[in-house]
């Protein structure tokens, strides 16, 4: 594939309290674009999250963080909830989106993560059991060492990752 000659273009513009960097993103089909938090063009840290509307042109509100943060992580775990965790959170946070439109405290990090760790959400499919739960994994991040974070969306606890 040939890429010589091709530009970038800007598709839409970011609100304006909604952060240039440190923020925590994510996709899906069903949310599109996440974006949550992060340092905001003021220099202030932003608590707005916004998703982009199904052509990606425009950023809509969704919420507010339960407080200001940069340098978190966010990861999409279904249709209707995402998590958020790290950076300036003092503790993880699973969104329930409409109706509920509500922020679920799941407690502090074990590891203490505070600046720009990576989570994903995961499921392991290799064993025989279909029923597996699903979990969000929490790596990297400043003062957490090289320790892995799990927390189990079935059992509502944190597990021991090992270390990476």
């Amino acid at each position: 594939m040939d890429l010589t000659g091709l530009e970038w273009k800007a598709s839409g513009s970011l609100p304006d309290d909604v952060g240039t960097y440190g923020t925590g993103h994510d996709y899906s089909p069903d949310w599109g674009l996440v974006l949550s938090g992060g340092v905001a063009k003021s220099g202030h840290h932003s608590d707005k999250v916004y998703q982009t509307t199904e052509d990606g042109h425009e950023f809509v509100y969704v919420a507010d963080l339960p407080v200001s943060s940069s340098g978190h992580c966010l990861a999409i775990i279904d249709g209707r909830r995402f998590f958020a965790a790290g950076g300036d959170l003092p503790s993880a946070y699973i969104y329930h989106g409409r109706p509920q439109d509500e922020w679920t405290d799941v407690g502090a990090l074990p590891s203490g993560r505070h600046h720009l760790p990576a989570c994903g959400v995961v499921q392991n499919t290799q064993l025989e059991s279909s029923s597996q739960p699903w979990k969000v994994v929490i790596a990297g991040g400043k003062s957490s060492g090289a320790k892995v974070d799990i927390y189990n969306l079935e059992t509502d606890a944190w597990e021991n990752g090992g270390t990476t």
